[in-house]
């Protein structure tokens, strides 16, 4: 289940498979790698596929095992008997699966015999180190020869002629050139150097020459370059590496000078990541080589670690307090540790504070491993570092290295038992590191780590010894599984809690624990705070420590969803310790309501409304007074508490939105709690606080006031025998109709907001007041409502709450309830509010409206239909559903989607709407299965569904124009997939005159009734455009003289009457569209485009040129044969931005040859205007004020 406001939750596994299920497909594409390489498309795509499917098996990548050998088998035959083109694909298919299973495993799947080292070599050596492209290939070709060199053969054998190179020199070159490059095959060449160097033949010959070549080059580079940086991490990379692989007396004698080399070159200092990382893994090499490898006598040793014998185990180790081996292999007073140890764990414990977590968990192995060959004394000298690393002065950084390494040395059993009582209570501290820095905090990685040391010491310790500390780590690790922030380290936590229940056994109610607070159940927020917290707290070893960890750090968390949990957590767990909250917390938080840090004050306030309500619904329900919790003295700081806050200034000081919306939460909370404060003065002061946060610039201080606002008036209003205070009333609806019409958005916004929380009490012989003023503030009355679409769309959500609270009785008091007088006039104002289009810098604002206003009249109509359908009349529910279609056929995916899922919740609502136009023909176009599966945001399956719905007259015109809205839209995705509906259904009613005569009857009475609203005109221009493109009127374009195409050419003149560029373009291509109609229509609009190819425009002069060359072009018959390529010519090689008195002849040589009447100048250009308006007249000047000859 999900929950409002959780985070997204990303930690999931997409792909879970038992065994690998695609072995067949790779395989396949595999075989096809010869037949797919040449051709570079077929390969690509051989390849994303091959990859795409081993990305499946990232978390899971054993499951290919089985599968791996014969695939890399066939692989490398591929290579010994391929082409260039085959052999690099091959080579990326390698890499790839390298990349997935890891190249260690994949590196024991290679032919390692004697014969494969000169052909891998020499194909080696054949690769161009800077071919970027192919990278791939010389990294499968260093780890083929990094196994290949370990033949067991003196590579002295492999040596040819006299003149060639020795195979050792060979390939030591070879591995030293790409020492140094930028990509991956870097990591490779350092592993085949490690390993080769590692060979007794090679070591004798070649180490002591590349130790002192490497550290030479290392102190010579130049690191502040990038080109510097690359070629330092390769030396250090092969450094790490032959430490890692070589024998202890082989590089023994190297270690001084690399940790003098490494500690001179000061890496820690360096900005570069993998430089440090380097650093710090050479450094703790360094120091195991000068330590002998030893098992430490004083560790502490846990023995038998299988959880089928915990039991068997526990019982054994009770009779015994032995925690420290017996065999001691070699007595610390026999070992002398070399000075060089010091500054080994001096750069190990630096590494600790990295700033990067590679470098710090590398330094915390690296402290870990050393630390298991030193003497106890030097080892608790450690252990007491790292201890110091834990104080607030430190960087967070410093805290999760010591979690890190405190996991490590007691996994590895280096911290003893004794220690425990200095650890523990540090990694309590840990569990809760949060640290605010400026707008977010850090400290998440710290909790994680200490989630992870939980979880080393349930497998490092005996019950026994961790027994004294289960309640505090058992409760530390509940709390942080159910109320830390981030959901890795709650799920951290638990999984934590769960291994110590597995392995020790004595964690309190360990298996309910985990079974409550498993992986799911904490993976949201709100669940883990409300619900899991609660079920938790019913155990008594945890219910105080939940409580008074919420009370002591997450009230004044700097997170404000996390303060607000917090307070309702407080308000569930108050059943579980109501004592304790009366008692303890309780005075806590009313000490804090005054501190001087603003989280602290907020989150205290509102932990108070929410447990002082908690308190009123256990002494509810046990039939007691609300007095038995809270005693008059507390009653009292609270009234006094909200004075202070008013007096100190917290509302006008940084954080006054926080305050004020805590203090009406407050309110609220004590209004609903029926604390006796009637008569009181304190409620007028509590009523000022909430009108003035009725006005505040923050839309959530607002709703929190009304809301406060509602409370307080419904308990504190009231008279002894539960009538209302009239007087009281009657003030307060006064003020708030007279903010509703206030011209502050702001104040309008909260009073709006208020009428609609009003409880029944207040509304009550007002009905009508505030019906009328509330309608009112829905409506544009005045050029300043305009700019306020938020506060009509408010109004209508007031009008959805007042429906909500008052319901409907058909012949009940119009001034008390919703009854047959008043229900016309609400349908009315929701109606008129869908026709809402205001539209400012922020878009399409009107929107909002509209949503709203879909949202109250299914909430209305579902309220009226269940109490008596008789109510509706067929002219409500027409407009209702008319209006309800045209927006699920606009542009906006958001309405569309609110428009489409009201219309079929009232379309198969229960009990039926009556009088539904063609109920049945709806139902057959929208199945009830629409209501679960189609998604109406998607504009290919939305319009896909609307178009149908042209075929019924009754919503013909309201879908057309949605549609019409949605075709000429700016979107690409929008415009082509309702073009395309629209036109397909054109196509399948073309043979249908009388579909497609109410098709284009309605499409002009569209026109006709918007003509000069640019809202409709600009996309109507543009949808026609597009649908005589696409030939969409068929057979009427063969009609002498249809009116349709007239009044479309008549319509578009008014409307371009005033010249507005985009209109005039979609007008110009309207006009050519229009072309292909036949009879007198077409020689009008010829003559037209005639004169607008001497308009005063430029632009609109080329652009009419373009426009008839295609229709020439298009329309055979548009001009005569003989004189076509004349027309063509004059249109395609006139400079038509030129000047207008050089193309006039060009013009009338047109008009000539298209046989069309050359226009000419009025007389007068004042007449001349006026006639243009009512006539196809249009005067011809530099002014664009042209005149034609009588055509009729």
């Amino acid at each position: 289940m999900a929950y409002p406001g959780d985070e997204i939750d990303t930690e999931y596994i997409q792909n879970v498979h038992e065994f690998c299920v695609h072995n067949k497909e790779l395989e396949d594409l595999i075989k096809k790698i010869p037949s797919v390489c040449s051709n570079l498309s077929g390969s690509e795509d051989a390849y994303e596929h091959f990859s795409a499917i081993l990305d499946e098996y990232q978390e899971q990548p054993h499951l290919l095992d089985p599968h791996l050998e014969s695939m890399t088998s066939t692989l490398l035959d591929y290579i010994r008997t391929g082409g260039d083109d085959q052999i690099n694909l091959v080579f990326k298919y390698l890499h790839w699966i390298t990349k997935v299973r890891g190249y260690k495993y994949v590196a024991r799947l290679f032919p390692h015999e004697v014969a494969d080292l000169e052909p891998v070599l020499q194909l080696l050596v054949k690769q161009d180190k800077n071919d970027a492209e192919h990278w791939q290939n010389r990294y499968i070709l260093l780890l083929w020869l990094s196994v290949v060199c370990m033949v067991p053969f003196d590579m002295a054998r492999f040596d040819g002629a006299s003149n060639e190179k020795p195979m050792l020199d060979r390939i030591m070159d070879t591995a030293i050139m790409y020492l140094t490059v930028t990509d991956k095959s870097r990591d490779m060449a350092g592993i085949v150097l490690a390993k080769f160097l590692s060979r007794p033949d090679v070591r004798d010959r070649k180490l002591d020459s590349f130790m002192s070549m490497v550290l030479k080059k290392a102190k010579e580079v130049d690191v502040t370059v990038m080109v510097g940086m690359i070629e330092l991490s390769g030396y250090l990379s092969v450094l790490a590496l032959i430490y890692k692989h070589g024998k202890r007396t082989d590089v023994l004698p190297y270690a001084k000078p690399v940790l003098d080399t490494i500690i001179s070159l000061n890496l820690m200092e360096s900005n570069n990541t993998l430089l440090r990382k380097y650093s710090i893994k050479i450094v703790q090499r360094v120091g195991l080589a000068f330590l002998k490898a030893r098992v430490a006598s004083w560790r502490y040793k846990r023995g038998c670690r299988s959880l089928l014998n915990l039991k068997e185990n526990q019982e054994k180790n009770a009779t015994s307090d032995r925690t420290v081996g017996d065999d001691d292999t070699l007595d610390d007073e026999e070992y002398d540790v070399p000075e060089e140890i010091e500054d080994v764990l001096e750069q190990l414990l630096g590494g600790l504070k990295d700033k990067d977590t590679v470098v710090r968990w590398s330094a915390a192995k690296g402290v870990g491993r050393v630390t298991g060959r030193l003497p106890l004394e030097l080892a608790d000298e450690i252990v007491e570092s790292i201890l110091r690393l834990f104080n607030l002065g430190e960087s967070d950084g410093a805290w999760h290295g010591g979690c890190l390494t405190l996991a490590e040395l007691g996994r590895r059993g280096l911290l003893l038992p004794e220690r425990l009582k200095q650890v523990v209570p540090v990694v309590k501290k840990a569990l809760v590191y949060d640290v605010k820095r400026g707008s977010y905090s850090v400290g998440s990685h710290v909790r994680d780590a200490a989630c992870y040391v939980c979880w080393a010491f349930a497998r490092a310790y005996e019950p026994a010894d961790i027994k004294p500390y289960v309640t505090d780590i058992a409760s530390a690790l509940v709390i942080a599984s159910v109320f830390d922030r981030e959901v890795n380290c709650r799920r951290a936590a638990s999984a934590a809690f769960q291994e110590n229940v597995g392995r020790q056994g004595t964690f309190p109610h360990g298996i309910d624990v985990i079974t409550a607070a498993d992986f799911f159940s904490i993976g949201h927020r709100t669940n883990a705070y409300l619900n899991v917290s609660v079920t938790l707290a019913s155990y008594e070893e945890y219910t105080l420590p939940l409580i008074d960890h919420l009370v002591q750090e997450k009230i004044s968390h700097w997170d404000i969803q996390i303060r607000s949990l917090t307070a309702s957590a407080l308000s569930n767990l108050t059943p579980k310790a109501p004592q304790h909250m009366k008692d303890n917390v309780l005075p806590t938080l009313l000490s804090q309501i005054n501190s001087i840090d603003i989280f602290k004050r907020h989150g205290s306030i509102i932990a108070l409304a929410e447990i002082i309500y908690a308190f009123y619904n256990i002494s509810k329900q046990e039939n007691n007074s609300v007095s038995d919790f809270i005693d008059q003295g507390v009653i009292d700081e609270l009234k006094k508490t909200t004075l202070q806050i008013e007096k100190s200034n917290a509302f006008k000081a940084v954080g006054g939105d926080l305050m004020r919306a805590a203090v009406c939460q407050l309110i609220e909370r004590v209004a609903q709690s029926k604390l006796p404060c009637h008569n009181d003065p304190v409620i007028a002061n509590w009523q000022k606080l909430i009108e003035e946060a009725l006005c505040y610039t923050d839309s959530e201080v607002r709703n929190k006031a009304a809301i406060a606002l509602a409370a307080l008036t419904t308990e504190y209003y009231q008279e002894e025998d539960g009538s209302v205070k009239v007087d009281k009333r009657d003030e307060l609806l006064t003020r708030i109709f007279s903010n509703l019409s206030n011209d502050n958005e702001y104040t309008r916004s909260g009073y709006i907001k208020a009428i609609g929380h009003l409880p029944k009490l207040l509304i009550g012989g007002e009905l009508s007041q505030i019906l009328n003023n509330t309608i009112k503030a829905t409506q544009i009355r005045k050029s300043v409502d305009a700019k306020l679409s938020e506060t009509r769309a408010d109004a209508i959500v007031a009008l959805t709450k007042i429906f909500s609270t008052l319901g409907i009785e058909k012949n009940g008091n119009v001034e008390y309830i919703f009854c047959q007088e008043n229900i016309p006039g609400v349908y009315d104002a929701l109606l008129r509010s869908l026709n809402d289009y205001t539209i400012d810098s922020r878009g399409d604002v009107g929107a909002w409206v509209r949503e709203a206003s879909m949202t109250a009249i299914q909430v209305f109509t579902s309220l009226v239909v269940k109490h008596d359908p008789s109510l509706l009349n067929p002219e409500t529910v027409k407009q209702i559903f008319c209006c309800l279609l045209q927006q699920a056929s606009e542009k906006i995916d958001r309405t569309r989607d609110l428009a489409g899922r009201t219309m079929l919740d009232l379309l198969y609502h229960e009990p039926s709407v009556p009088h539904i136009p063609h109920f049945k023909e709806l139902q057959e176009i929208f199945p009830e299965t629409d209501i679960r599966f189609l998604n109406w945001a998607s504009a290919s399956l939305a319009f896909a569904r609307t178009v149908r719905v042209l075929s019924l007259p009754t919503y013909k015109y309201y879908v057309l124009l949605g549609l019409i809205v949605s075709v000429g839209g700016l979107t690409e995705s929008l415009v082509q997939h309702s073009s395309d509906c629209l036109t397909s259904y054109l196509k399948e009613i073309e043979n249908n005159d009388q579909e497609m005569e109410a098709y284009t009857q309605t499409l002009l009475d569209l026109y006709e009734k918007n003509l000069q609203n640019d809202r409709v005109t600009i996309p109507l221009l543009n949808t026609l455009e597009v649908l005589l493109a696409n030939s969409s009127f068929g057979s009427l374009v063969n009609i002498e003289d249809h009116p349709f195409a007239s009044k479309l050419y008549s319509f578009t003149r008014t409307e371009i009457s005033k010249t507005h560029p985009q209109k005039m373009a979609s007008a110009i291509n309207v006009f050519a569209g229009l072309l292909e109609f036949k009879g007198k229509i077409r020689k009008k609009i010829l003559q037209y485009m005639m004169i607008l190819l001497c308009h005063r425009i430029p632009w609109v002069r080329k652009s009419t040129a373009d426009r008839l060359y295609m229709a020439c072009l298009t329309f055979d018959d548009l001009s005569e044969e003989d004189v076509q390529v004349e027309v063509m010519d004059i249109l395609t090689e006139t400079i038509w931005d030129d000047d207008v008195s050089k193309l006039k002849p060009e013009r009338n040589k047109l008009c000539d040859l298209l046989k069309v009447p050359v226009p000419v100048l009025k007389k007068s250009a004042q007449s001349s205007i006026a006639k243009t308006k009512s006539s196809d007249d249009v005067s011809e000047s530099t002014e664009s004020k042209f005149a034609v000859s009588r055509l009729n």
